[in-house]
C-alpha cells in the first residue's frame, strides 16, 4: 500500500532552517480514519512571523482533529476558526496593523486529496505530466490580496479543491510568493525529478527569499 512521503525547507528571516512553525504535519487526525493533514502558513502584517504562524498551525492541528461530517466540513471548520482567532488577536488594533495569514491545507485519506485555502496562498499539483496551480480567487474571480487574508474580516472565502492521487503525482504546498519567482513550465521541469531532488531545486528558486516555506508531498 503507497505510504506519503514528504519533504520541506524553511527560510527564516533570511537564514534557510531545516524546522519552522510555518508548516504543520500531523498523522492519523481528523475525522477520517489513517488521515494525514499538511498545512502551511503565510503571515503578513508583522515583522517576525514565527510567533503568528506557529499559533495557527497549533490551532489548525487542534481544530482538524475535533473533526466534523466530512473532510472538507472540517477543513472549512478549520479556516474559519483561524479567522476568529486572528480577529481576537487583532481586537483593538489599527487594522492595518494586525497581523494578517494565508493558508494552504491538504488533508489525504487514502488516494483522496482535499485542498482546502484561504487569504494570499498557494499549492501545485502535478499529475500525468500536467502542472495545475491551485490558488484561492475573490468571490468575483479577482486576484486574493492582503485584504482577503485570514484575519482581515469576519468573511472568508476558502477555496476547496479535490484530487484523486495517482502514483507519480507530486503536490506542492508553498509561500504564495513562489509565482512570482517561476513560471508554472518552468517549475513543471523541476517537478519532474525525484522529490527528493525537486525540493532541493525549489529551494534554489526561493532562496534569496526572506520568509519561506514549502513542502512536497507525494506517495510512494
Amino acid at each position: 500500500m503507497a505510504t506519503p512521503w514528504t519533504a520541506q525547507f524553511h527560510i527564516v528571516n533570511g537564514v534557510a532552517q531545516e524546522k519552522s512553525s510555518s508548516i504543520g504535519m500531523f498523522k492519523n487526525s481528523g475525522p477520517a480514519k489513517r488521515s494525514f493533514l499538511y498545512a502551511i502558513a503565510d503571515a503578513f502584517n508583522t515583522k517576525d512571523p514565527e510567533p503568528i504562524t506557529g499559533e495557527v498551525i497549533r490551532n489548525i492541528e487542534g481544530e482538524f482533529k475535533r473533526g466534523g461530517p466530512s473532510v472538507t466540513a472540517a477543513l472549512t471548520s478549520v479556516l474559519n476558526a483561524t479567522n476568529s482567532q486572528l480577529l481576537k488577536l487583532g481586537a483593538g488594533h489599527d487594522r492595518n496593523e494586525t497581523p494578517r495569514v494565508g493558508i494552504s491545507c491538504a488533508a489525504l485519506t487514502g488516494t483522496e486529496l482535499y485542498i482546502a485555502q484561504a487569504g494570499p496562498s498557494l499549492a501545485y499539483i502535478y499529475s500525468g505530466e500536467t502542472i495545475r496551480r491551485v490558488t484561492p480567487s475573490t468571490t468575483n474571480g479577482g486576484v486574493i490580496d492582503i485584504d482577503d487574508a485570514i484575519g482581515a474580516s469576519g468573511n472568508v472565502h476558502i477555496n476547496l479543491q479535490r484530487h484523486e492521487m495517482q502514483d507519480g503525482d507530486i503536490v506542492l504546498l508553498a509561500s504564495h510568493s513562489l509565482a512570482s519567482l517561476i513560471s508554472n513550465d518552468e517549475l513543471a521541469i523541476i517537478l519532474t525529478a525525484e522529490p527528493d531532488q525537486a525540493i532541493q531545486r525549489v529551494f534554489l528558486v526561493a532562496k534569496k527569499e526572506e520568509n519561506f516555506s514549502a513542502v512536497i508531498l507525494t506517495m510512494v
